[in-house]
């Protein structure tokens, strides 16, 4: 999904495909760190 959108910026310089990249990474290390912080609550339980 990310690199679909990176490949259409990087062909056709369009700035919104940039931009809907960047907060696809964005959103998705947060998805990540969400996770960890679950799993490391589970964790110490």
């Amino acid at each position: 999904m990310e690199n679909t959108l990176w490949k259409l910026f990087e062909t056709t310089g369009n700035i919104e495909a940039y931009l809907s990249y960047t907060h696809f990474k964005k959103y998705n290390n947060r998805m990540k760190e969400k996770e960890k912080v679950i799993y490391d609550e589970k964790k110490a339980k």
